[in-house]
């Protein structure tokens, strides 16, 4: 199917299936498969990029989709999905992916729109760069409003100790003296 699907341009269909197909059998092959187009797309886009770069456009470019990703999360979802919490929407706002899919779309497309892979690349590193800051900002913001509001600790109990040799448990009658059970 992965071969079908590349040979064929149809890797939304390879993503779709991959939606159902969840079997922990292809896991370890198909993380593999992801890390090795990963590597071999960056490879091709570092040969197109050596040609040059447009700066700007690029991060016009990337910081427009992050953008577009966080309207999207935390405007949009909540109609779809119910239940979201607003901490589920903003972590879904700054949930970027790596940019597979945009170097293999513009590497695909370099061969009819010049100079696509000059302005797509700048713009993963872009979306990259704003998705782990925005993490790190949320992370360092959550800790802190987990810290302010924190609840006062219960009081502390003291835990059942367990009776010594020749102690009555609890529920136990006492023995009487010589040594017999009082049915008092």
């Amino acid at each position: 199917m992965l071969l079908l699907a590349a040979a064929n341009m149809l890797m939304l269909a390879v993503a779709v299936a991959g939606l159902f197909l969840r079997t922990p059998a292809f896991a370890r092959p198909l993380a593999r498969a992801v890390t090795s187009a990963f590597l071999l797309a960056t490879a091709l886009l570092g040969l197109f990029v050596a040609q040059g770069v447009s700066l700007a456009p690029g991060l016009l470019l990337g910081a427009s989709a992050f953008l577009a990703q966080a309207v999207v999360a935390v405007l949009l979802m909540p109609l779809f999905v119910r239940g979201l919490s607003g901490r589920d929407r903003v972590l879904l706002g700054f949930g970027q992916q790596n940019g597979l899919t945009a170097v293999l779309l513009a590497l695909t497309l370099e061969r009819d729109f010049p100079k696509t892979v000059g302005i797509v690349a700048p713009a993963v590193v872009t979306v990259n760069l704003l998705h782990y800051a925005a993490q790190t900002a949320f992370g360092c913001w959550s800790r802190h409003w987990a810290g302010k509001n924190r609840r006062p600790a219960a009081p502390r109990q003291r835990l059942p100790r367990h009776p010594a040799a020749g102690e009555p448990g609890p529920g136990e009658v006492p023995p009487a003296a010589d040594g017999l059970r009082s049915s008092a």
